[in-house]
């Protein structure tokens, strides 16, 4: 959609968005635009942020989420950060993280799926790591005779649907309520550990699962934000 009709305000800042990333290898992705910590964020993850180069222009075209506020680090547009807010800056940037692994697993998925199909074999390394996301993705790889592998498009269809759900799961962060545990924490940091891990599961319960437990769901989601960045064998 933005190739097809790259005027609109939402494909000009896509593109800004991604020319960021091209203009200096220090900006990276550390929150989407509007996602929760976006207005939060400290001076110099701003800086580092691709999606805060975005505001200005969508400013001045009249489609910014964020017309009139001051963005100040450490508080939103209803006052200081609370507890809650870090909690769900937390949650989003955990499936913010699990979907940029998923996305780059499928990526390597289907490069190996075209290797396959010229007859370029697999060397060692990719075969263990597709073995390894086999068996938490509930792929067929892991299921084949030893010394066998086929990509099937079952398998290529299956990573596909897992990227979707973290990216959907993401989103639902957003509206959750109720995931909050009562008691006394000796710290705020040690509140938000375990209210952003609650949210986590809370957002893929209310997503609908993905391989009907609920314990192996949040397994998959674990390998792949702790592998952000870290896929590619």
């Amino acid at each position: 959609s933005v190739v097809s009709d790259p005027f609109t305000a939402g494909s000009k800042s896509t593109l800004l968005h991604e020319a960021a990333h091209l203009a200096k290898s220090s900006i990276d992705d550390h929150v989407y635009y509007g996602a929760a910590g976006f207005e939060s964020a400290a001076e110099d993850k701003k800086i580092d942020n691709a999606a805060h180069y975005e505001e200005l222009p969508q400013r001045l075209w009249g489609s910014s989420t964020y017309a009139g506020q001051t963005f100040t680090p450490g508080a939103t547009s209803s006052g200081v950060e609370t507890t809650e807010d870090k909690v769900r800056r937390g949650g989003a940037l955990y499936y913010r993280k699990a979907w940029d692994a998923a996305a780059d697993f499928d990526d390597l998925l289907k490069s190996c799926r075209k290797d396959q199909l010229n007859g370029v074999p697999l060397d060692a390394a990719t075969t263990a790591r597709l073995l390894e996301v086999s068996r938490l993705m509930d792929l067929t790889l892991h299921e084949q005779a030893l010394g066998t592998l086929d990509i099937s498009r079952l398998d290529v269809t299956t990573s596909e649907s897992v990227a979707r759900a973290m990216s959907s799961a993401g989103h639902l962060t957003r509206n959750q309520t109720g995931f909050r545990r009562a008691g006394v924490y000796l710290t705020e940091a040690a509140e938000v550990s375990d209210g952003v891990r609650d949210l986590v599961d809370a957002a893929m319960a209310a997503y609908g699962g993905l391989l009907g437990d609920a314990a192996r769901d949040r397994q998959l989601s674990n390998w792949l934000q702790s592998h952000y960045r870290n896929v590619f064998p």
